[in-house]
């Protein structure tokens, strides 16, 4: 990443808009920034750091703390940053949470964060806005797509590219996991963790495979009943010979139970004609019975028939009768309706005639809304006047108040300005003083180091003694283990021998060879051993087990010396740290008091330059506010002569209404009732006057209508008359006696349907039945009825046998399927076991070398990493040695500090003056920095080396030099200078006086009491 333009609003100590234009630099490759303590030279650092991430290069502090008190209310603080990565341009612009002015009204609002990243449409678009394509929006989704681009997180940033003040060293003591995360961005070495990751699943995907093949196996031998696939295969073999025996019982059986059902059904046959002979007989005899009840359904068919023809006559006279009755009742109904038509017909007359002597009444509310019209433009007028009235007033009270609050500020601000400038001159005198502060904190925090660095090495080298002692104990241990082990292997070895020596012995005859010497005579052939013998496996487990106890003496020996070498190496390193006769205690407390004292000043010294300008900013504002209050007295004047104007024109408006009618409500509520009152008597004589003329109407008819009811009676009562004389004849004529006789004689349609159905049917039956009892004779004459029990039993017992012998039959092939089943999937099974077994003979040993499971604990990936970081660590050893005049060189640690957690990234740092190699934590001020530094230079170098890896193009340094003695920071910045030869930008923040001479080109920075400037110095 090179840096191209930054721009910086209300953003630290810059109030205004301050443009850096890197180009500016005209290819220089080494700057100094350089500016006063507070001016705001770490601020262009944070303002890198929080454009690409929105946080700060120290990570102390947020965007919103960021904010100028410099800048006004209504200026927005924003960062814009343009950098290029390879041929590629970006600009990013990122603004904080923060407090600005309202566009309308007074007060502050809460601005929202806001962030957007642009690409470069060509190869440099310019300071404008043209030339840029939008790549993201919103805080969150820029910050991910920068750390995309970059290949870094912010922490990351601020330990490789931005070294901030107090935290160079972060990447030097990083966690050996911290450094891999690091590593592997820089050089993309994410392939290698994927590698072992597959790798690791492929061997755990065999492991579980492996186990549900060898559950699948048992659970297979579980079922088949068997412990080994030949016990399956022996049981099929047993399975054919019991089911060939089953299939010869069922077909036995089956052909009896054949032929004991075919005599079985040739005797229901039989039995089958004597029943129907039974049945046609009892048939018979049970329609003999019902004769008498036939004939008298026939009697009572008839007579209903008879009475079925005089149903039309009958009918007429129930109509006749029914029309009689529906208009007597037309008349019961007439009479009251024609009452009561006259008598509404009378009150509606006496209703209109009462309403016509109110007409006087109506003539004086349609007066009265006249009245109330002519008022109207009248009220509106003085409604008008009454408004122009209260806004004048209020507008006097305004510009009263705003006169007394002018003169109140105007007074606070003649009372703050003493206190201010006292104020300002104690901050000042806190300034002077920073730099004698800063010089006893660090001789105080020196002083402190030391003291803990020594309390550390001493309880390091007690638990290091310690541990030395506890492995020395386990490598005794281990010692007699072996010794023991060794003695009893001889001692059983022997006997093996003599055994089967003895053995061979047994095999020996006379002038026959010796297999061994070739001899044909014996004279003393080897006896064997009395006592209990060894065998060879006891002897195997007995080898075994003096190589273990082998190897775990040499792994415990091992452990000793390296116990041993770790104990020598803090004892050397304790005693290089000088005695001080300073309390630990004493020492925290004088660290903690000066560094108390400097913040104090610090803090007074960072509010001087905000004091004066406070106090500038009052003197101006006094001078503001005199003029504002003489303003405020020739308004407040004008506004009392309005005032008292639209007093007197809502007076005179006034004087033309009534009191009851200044509302507007009033005078509607009384128009209103006006308007109802009238409306409701003109209505009420409408009505009353239509109401009359109805009712007159309907009495009319309703004395017609009555007049044609009771001539309707009339009508009705002849014809029901003639209708009763004319059925009674009718009675008569069809043999009946009285109408008596004839309705008992009537029978209901559904009942005389089923009485005639009845009767035909059994007609039909006796019929049948005759039929059916004279065959049933005919075919029963030649035989005997057989006894049907002993054939049935016989049947169903035959039955149950050929079922059972089905049923075996179907297990033993169920079975027998099962089996066979069973016994291929056991096959199957054994073929993949096999397999697996040789693929997890490779997979999972590599599986396991590249996931860390090896001697030194070491993954596929860190393995790769810790080539890189030797090239790294010769890069910055290289350097290193410049610098520190040959002194110190950095080296990978070759061993592990915790064998239970994974090494190869840890860093130590060989001192040639001791010539024995220790913690890089060790390291003083000066030279951690200058470790610090080389191991960033050789970082580069590498990266940059390595096709495909993250380009470091561009190194800021935050202080630090100002611990390095003069040859130090001579040869520090000569290799600074070299790094421009290869095109990279270094820029470095210094108070150390001598640098300000040496570099040429320089960013410096201005503070002032309205805020700093900064600006590009080429000589």
């Amino acid at each position: 990443m090179k840096p191209l333009r930054l721009s910086l609003t209300a953003f630290g100590p810059y109030a205004g808009q301050q443009e850096l234009d890197f180009s500016e630099l005209r290819g220089a490759g080494f700057f100094l920034i350089h500016g006063p303590t507070g001016g705001g030279k770490t601020t262009l650092l944070d303002a890198i750091c929080f454009a690409l991430f929105g946080e700060t290069s120290g990570a102390g502090r947020d965007g919103g703390q960021m904010r100028s008190h410099f800048s006004s209310a209504d200026v927005l603080t924003k960062v814009r940053f343009d950098f290029q990565l390879g041929d590629k341009s970006y600009r990013i612009e990122r603004s904080p949470e923060q407090q600005v002015a309202k566009k309308r009204g007074d007060g502050l609002k809460t601005s929202a964060p806001s962030a957007t990243l642009w690409q470069g449409t060509s190869e440099d678009p310019g300071r404008e806005d043209g030339g840029w394509q939008v790549l993201q929006t919103h805080s969150s989704r820029v910050t991910e797509e920068v750390r995309r681009l970059l290949g870094f997180s912010a922490q990351q940033f601020r330990q490789v590219i931005l070294l901030p003040q107090g935290r160079f060293r972060e990447l030097l003591e990083a966690k050996s996991q911290e450094r891999e995360q690091i590593l592997e961005t820089l050089f993309q070495t994410e392939r290698f963790s994927v590698i072992a990751d597959r790798l690791k699943q492929q061997a755990r995907d065999l492991e579980n495979q492996h186990r549900d093949l060898t559950a699948a196996r048992q659970a297979f031998l579980a079922q088949a009943g068997a412990e080994t696939l030949a016990g399956v295969e022996t049981r099929l073999g047993t399975l054919d010979q019991d089911r060939a025996v089953a299939v010869e019982l069922r077909d036995v059986a089956a052909q009896q139970e054949k032929e004991a059902a075919a005599t079985l059904a040739d005797a229901q046959k039989v039995d089958r004609l004597f029943q129907d002979l039974i049945a046609a007989t009892a048939n018979c005899e049970s329609l003999a019975g019902q004769t008498e009840a036939m004939q008298e359904t026939e009697r009572l068919l008839d007579a209903a028939k008879r009475a079925e023809k005089l149903d039309p006559a009958a009918a007429e006279c129930r109509r006749a009768e029914t029309e009689r009755d529906r208009r007597q009742r037309d008349v019961g109904a007439a009479r009251p309706a024609n009452a009561s038509a006259i008598q509404a017909r009378d009150a509606a007359v006496e209703t209109h005639a009462a309403e016509e002597q109110r007409q006087p009444e109506r003539e004086s509310l349609k007066q009265q809304r006249l009245q109330l019209d002519h008022l109207r433009p009248i009220l509106a007028d003085w409604r008008t006047a009454a408004d122009i009235e209260f806004a004048a007033q209020q507008e006097w009270n305004q510009q009263r108040d705003r006169h007394e609050e002018s003169r109140r500020a105007l007074s606070l601000i003649d009372e703050s300005i003493p206190e201010i400038e006292t104020l300002w001159r104690a901050r000042q005198r806190a300034a002077d003083s920073i730099a004698g502060l800063q010089a006893q904190v660090d001789q105080a925090e020196t002083a402190y180091r030391q003291v803990l660095e020594r309390k550390r090495l001493a309880e390091a080298v007690a638990r290091q003694t310690s541990d030395w002692e506890a492995a020395a104990s386990e490598a005794n241990v281990a010692e007699s283990k072996l010794h023991h082990g060794e003695r009893q292997l001889a001692d059983e070895q022997a006997l093996w021998d003599s055994q089967q020596a003895a053995l061979l012995a047994s095999t020996l005859r006379e002038n026959r060879p010796c297999p061994v010497c070739g001899a044909t005579h014996h004279p003393q052939p080897a006896v064997s051993p009395s006592g209990k013998l060894p065998r060879e496996t006891a002897l195997t487990k007995l080898r075994n087990s003096v190589a273990e106890s082998k190897q775990a003496y040499s792994q415990a020996n091992q452990v000793q010396q390296q116990q041993r070498d770790l104990l020598t190496k803090l004892e050397a390193e304790a005693r290089v740290i000088p005695e001080d006769a300073i309390p630990e205690p004493v020492l925290a407390e004088q660290v903690a008091q000066r560094r108390l004292e400097l913040t104090e000043a610090k803090s007074e010294s960072a509010l001087s330059e905000s004091t004066q300008q406070e106090l500038a900013d009052l003197q101006q504002r006094r001078a503001v506010m005199v003029n504002q209050t003489r303003q405020q007295q020739e308004l407040l004047d004008a506004a009392f002569l309005q005032s008292t104007n639209a007093t007197s024109r809502r007076a005179a408006l006034e004087q033309q209404l009534p009191f009851e009618l200044r509302t507007q409500a009033a005078w509607q509520t009384a128009f209103d009732e006006c308007e109802l009152k009238l409306s409701q008597m003109e209505s009420a004589w409408n009505t009353t006057q239509q109401a009359a003329d109805v009712a007159k109407t309907s009495a009319i008819t309703s004395a017609s209508q009555l007049k044609a009811a009771e001539q309707a009676v009339e009508e009705a009562n002849t014809a029901f008359n003639s209708a009763q004389r004319s059925f009674d004849a009718a009675i008569a004529a069809h043999g009946f006696a009285s109408r008596a006789e004839w309705d008992a004689a009537r029978l209901e349609p559904d009942r005389q349907r089923n009485l005639e159905a009845d009767l035909n049917q059994f007609r039909l039956d006796e019929h049948a039945a005759s039929d059916r009892l004279t065959r049933a004779t005919q075919a029963t004459a030649d035989h005997v009825r057989p006894v049907l029990s002993p054939l049935e039993t016989r049947v169903v017992e035959l039955n149950a046998i050929v079922a059972k012998c089905q049923q075996q039959v179907a297990d033993f092939n169920s079975r027998h399927t099962q089996l066979t089943k069973l016994f291929g999937s056991l096959k199957a099974n054994a073929g993949k076991l096999s397999i697996l077994d040789q693929r997890y003979a490779t997979v999972g040993k590599v599986a396991d070398v590249v996931n860390g499971k090896n001697q030194s604990g070491l993954t596929l990936q860190r393995f790769v990493l810790a080539a890189f970081l030797e090239d790294v660590l010769h890069a910055a050893s290289s350097q290193l040695r410049k610098m520190s005049r040959g002194r110190f060189q950095l080296s990978r640690k070759a061993s592990r500090d915790d064998s239970r957690k994974a090494g190869g990234l840890d860093l130590e740092v060989l001192d040639e003056f001791t010539g024995q190699s220790r913690d890089v934590a060790t390291l003083s001020g000066g030279e951690g920095f200058l470790a610090s530094l080389s191991l960033a230079l050789g970082l580069a170098d590498v990266v940059q080396a390595h096709s495909g890896g993250t380009r470091l193009d561009t190194l800021f340094i935050d202080e630090g030099f100002g611990t390095l003695d003069s040859e130090s920071l001579d040869e520090a910045i000569n290799i600074l200078l070299d790094l421009q030869k290869g095109g990279r930008l270094v820029g470095i923040i210094s108070h150390v006086a001598d640098l300000r001479e040496r570099i040429d080109v320089r960013l410096e920075v201005t503070a002032s009491r309205t805020g700093s400037v900064a600006r590009f110095v080429v000589r």
